[in-house]
């Protein structure tokens, strides 16, 4: 497994990977935008040709912000999440982020639990903020995490 910064050259294969994943599809015009823009980051994991899960990085003035997390299906519960966020972390705490903050559908459990295993915290949450997904007809909840990087 090969992690890097993506770039405009990798900007099929993130497309590729956001539009396959139903939680994220929404991000995929968003992101090939964001490979052009200093005001974000984008960290990939690779095995071989193949980008197994990227990371959306947005960087404020104090804090960043994790826009998405990808995981393609085949490689979750194989360490790339936790290896994205935990260099999204490292990488803002190393840019002087103060925090690091996020938002996930209140449905999404498996990664409410990564994040709250790396030591986010729920700051609130926002009734009906997301768009119902295929197949749902109502607008689902979302919680607001956020992670001390200093003090």
């Amino acid at each position: 497994m090969i992690c890097r910064q993506l770039t405009v050259s990798d900007a099929a294969a993130l497309t590729a990977l956001l539009v396959m994943e139903p939680l994220v599809a929404g991000y995929a015009e968003h992101a090939a935008d964001a490979l052009q823009d200093d005001r974000y980051e984008i960290w990939g994991c690779y095995n071989g040709d193949v980008l197994m899960g990227a990371i959306i990085l947005s960087l404020g003035p104090f804090d960043a912000e994790i826009d998405s997390v990808a995981v393609a299906a085949r490689h979750r519960r194989t360490g790339v999440g936790q290896y994205l966020m935990t260099h999204a972390l490292d990488r803002a705490r190393a840019l002087g982020k103060e925090r690091m903050l996020l938002e996930v559908r209140e449905s999404n459990a498996p990664a409410i639990a990564l994040y709250q295993r790396l030591g986010f915290n729920t700051d609130g949450r926002r009734a009906g903020y997301y768009p119902p997904l295929e197949g749902q007809d109502t607008h689902e909840a979302g919680y607001l995490m956020s992670y001390a990087l200093v003090g």
